[in-house]
C-alpha cells in the first residue's frame, strides 16, 4: 500500500484526474479530541490493542507500482516477518518507498526505507529508516519507553550529517505504528457502505501521530494496470497531521482486505498492487539519485580538453517569479579550471578546461584559496585515523613526486583500492571507506581529500553535474533521432597544488574532464556538511543546459 509519505511527495505535475477529490471525512468540529483505535472486539473502537482477528497475519509481501498518468515514477514494498531474535514473536516490517519526483527538469530519487518492530498484537515498539532526496540521506530512529504503563513516550532521533537532533512524542497504548492502515485492513476487512474506522497512527517520514480515518464508499469497477476492470472496494481515506493539515486518497481493496490500487489526487499518483519484476521494471536506474536533461552532444567526454556550456532558467520561470526576484534565479560559480560569463541575467556561458586557461576578456575566473577548513580533520575527513594515514603515506610515498603528481597518483590510488558501490547512500566517514573498502562516489572524493589532507594538501569535494551519454543503443533506422543524453549529479575532489587548484576525479582516475558543471563546494566542516548541497539543488530545479561546443 502507498504510505502517507508518497502522498506528501510535491513537485510531480498534475496530469488530470480520474475521480474527484473527496470532502472531510468528518467537520472540524465534529471531530473528536480522543480517536479511539480500530482495535476492539466489536470494531467500535476502544483501549486495546488487541485485534479483532487475534495476532497480526504475517509471512507476506506486497510489491506496488507507481505511476503519474503512463508514466512509471516509482514503487512500493512491504514485508511482513516473525522477528527470529525474539522470543515473544515480535513482527518485524520492512519497507521501501522509491518515487522519482521532477524538480525542473530535474528528476530527483526520493526513497524511504523503514524498518518497524511491533508486538504480535500491534504494539510498536521501535524503528528506524533512512530517507534520501538526491544526494541528502537523513536518518531517523525511533524507541518506545514505558510499553507497558500508561504515558509511554516515543523518543525520535534524526540524524543529518553529524547534525543529530532528538524529539520527544507522548504515546496513547491506542497509538499504532507506521503500517497501520494495512495491519487494519487485512485483519478486519471495511466492507461495507458507509462503514468508517479511525485511529491514531505513526507518520511515515514525519514521524509524529496523525489522526487516519477510513470510510467505505461501496463496490466499484475499477481500471487495474493490466487494462482490465476490478470490481473492488472503495474506501475514502484521509490524514490529519497535528498541526492539522490534511490530505485525502482513495484506496481500494478486496473481500479479504487486501489494497489492489490507490490514488493520491494531490499528485495525481496511483499504485497498482503487483508483482517485483512490474514494479521494480523502472525506465531510470535508482543508483542515480538525479538527473536532467542536456541539449546538444559531447563525442567523447573523457578525450575532451574544453567544453563550451550555456546555462539557462527553465521556460517560464522568470515570468512566474516576482519581479524583485528576477536577477537571482541562478548564480553559476567560477570554480576550477571553470570560467563564466553572465551573458545576461540568470544566463551564463561556462567554459571548462582539463588544463588551467589563461584569462579571457569577460569570463570571470575563480578566486577560490584554501582556508583553515581545507586542512582541518573533521567528522567525516577524519585524516587523522590510522588506516587512512596509511592508505596516503603509501601513495604519497615517493619523494621525486611533485604535489601535484603526488595527488594524481592518490586518486589513482584511490581508484584501484576502493571499490566502487552506488548502493551505498549519503556521507561516509573517510576512515568507513578505508575499513570497508567500498564507497559511493561521494565516498571516494571524501576518501581522497582525506588522504590529501594527511599529507598537508588543501582539499575539499566539489557538486555538480557531469555529462552522461545515453545507455540505450541508437536505432538501426537513420530517421529516428539519438537516445537522449543527460547530465548527472557527480561529485569529485580539488586540490591545491602549485598555488592552483586542480580538479581531480577518482572515476576518471586523475585530472577530471571537462564534461562537467561546478555548482558549489563543499569542506565538510563539522554540523554543516550539508548546507553545501543547499546551492545544488536549488540551481538543478531551475535550470536547463546546452553544450555549445567541445575542443579535442
Amino acid at each position: 500500500m502507498m504510505t502517507a509519505f508518497a502522498m506528501t511527495v510535491l513537485g510531480i505535475g498534475s496530469t488530470g484526474c480520474d475521480i474527484p477529490q473527496r470532502p472531510p471525512l468528518a467537520k472540524k468540529s465534529d471531530k473528536p479530541k480522543t480517536v479511539y483505535n480500530d482495535a476492539s472486539e466489536d470494531g467500535t473502537g476502544g483501549e486495546s490493542l488487541e485485534l479483532a482477528g487475534g495476532r497480526i497475519d504475517v509471512g507476506w509481501d506486497t510489491w506496488d507500482a507507481y505511476y503519474v498518468g503512463d508514466r512509471h515514477v516509482g514503487y512500493n514494498h512491504i514485508s511482513c516477518e516473525v522477528d527470529q531474535d525474539s522470543d515473544r514473536d515480535d513482527i518485524v516490517y520492512e519497507m521501501d518507498n522509491v518515487l522519482f519526483i521532477n524538480q525542473g527538469q530535474a528528476r530527483t530519487l526520493q526513497r524511504l526505507r523503514q524498518t518497524s518492530k511491533e508486538t504480535n498484537k500491534g504494539r510498536l515498539i521501535n524503528f528506524d529508516s533512512s530517507l534520501q532526496v538526491g544526494p541528502v540521506v537523513t536518518r531517523h530512529n525511533g524507541i518506545l519507553s514505558g510499553l507497558n504503563g500508561e504515558g509511554s513516550l516515543l523518543q525520535v532521533e534524526t540524524l543529518r550529517g553529524s547534525k543529530r537532533t532528538t524529539k520527544t512524542i507522548p504515546w496513547d497504548k491506542t497509538n499504532r505504528g507506521l503500517i497501520a492502515i494495512e495491519q487494519s485492513l487485512r485483519n478486519r476487512p471495511l466492507i461495507n457502505k458507509g462503514e468508517m474506522r479511525s485511529m491514531k497512527v505513526l507518520l511515515s517520514g514525519y514521524y509524529d501521530v496523525a489522526i487516519a480515518r477510513l470510510k467505505c464508499s461501496g463496490d466499484a469497477y475499477v481500471p487495474m494496470l493490466d487494462g482490465e476492470s476490478m470490481r473492488l472496494i472503495e474506501i475514502n481515506y484521509e490524514v490529519e497531521k497535528s498541526e492539522g493539515e490534511t490530505t485525502y486518497s482513495t484506496l481500494w481493496i478486496d473481500p479479504s482486505g487486501n489494497v489492489r490500487r490507490t490514488y493520491t489526487p494531490g499528485i495525481d499518483l496511483v499504485s497498482y498492487r503487483t508483482d517485483k519484476m512490474t514494479a521494480t521494471n523502472l525506465p531510470q536506474s535508482i543508483e542515480q539519485p538525479l538527473w536532467l536533461p542536456v541539449k546538444g552532444k559531447i563525442d567523447q567526454p573523457a578525450k575532451a580538453k574544453r567544453i563550451g556550456y550555456e546555462v539557462s532558467p527553465l521556460p517560464g520561470l522568470i515570468e512566474r517569479t516576482p519581479e524583485e526576484d528576477r536577477d537571482y534565479l541562478l548564480d553559476i560559480i567560477a570554480a576550477p579550471r571553470q570560467t563564466i560569463r553572465k551573458v545576461s541575467a540568470n544566463r551564463f556561458q561556462v567554459l571548462v578546461s582539463r588544463q588551467q586557461e589563461p584569462e579571457r576578456r569577460g569570463f570571470e575566473t575563480s578566486d577560490m584559496t584554501p582556508s583553515k577548513f581545507d586542512t582541518a580533520p573533521s567528522g567525516y575527513i577524519d585524516y587523522r585515523d590510522r588506516t587512512v594515514r596509511r592508505f596516503a603515506d603509501a601513495a604519497g610515498a615517493s619523494k621525486s613526486l611533485s604535489k601535484e603528481e603526488i595527488a594524481i597518483e592518490m586518486t589513482r590510488t584511490v581508484q584501484s583500492l576502493i571499490q566502487k558501490d552506488p548502493t551505498k547512500i549519503g556521507l561516509v566517514k573517510a576512515s568507513d571507506v578505508a575499513k570497508l573498502s567500498s564507497a559511493n562516489e561521494l565516498g571516494r572524493s571524501i576518501f581522497l581529500c582525506a588522504m590529501l589532507r594527511a599529507k598537508g594538501i588543501p582539499s575539499r569535494v566539489a557538486l555538480g553535474i557531469k555529462y552522461q551519454p545515453s545507455d540505450q543503443p541508437p536505432s538501426d533506422d537513420p530517421e529516428e533521432p539519438e537516445p537522449p543524453a543527460r547530465m548527472i549529479y557527480h561529485p569529485w575532489t580539488l586540490a591545491y597544488v602549485d598555488n592552483q587548484w586542480v580538479p581531480l576525479d577518482v572515476e576518471a582516475g586523475g585530472i577530471a574532464p571537462p564534461d562537467r558543471i561546478t555548482l558549489s563546494t563543499a569542506t565538510f566542516a563539522d554540523k554543516s556538511e550539508y548546507r553545501a548541497f543547499i546551492p545544488f539543488l536549488e540551481a538543478v530545479s531551475r535550470m536547463q543546459v546546452n553544450v555549445l561546443k567541445a575542443q579535442y
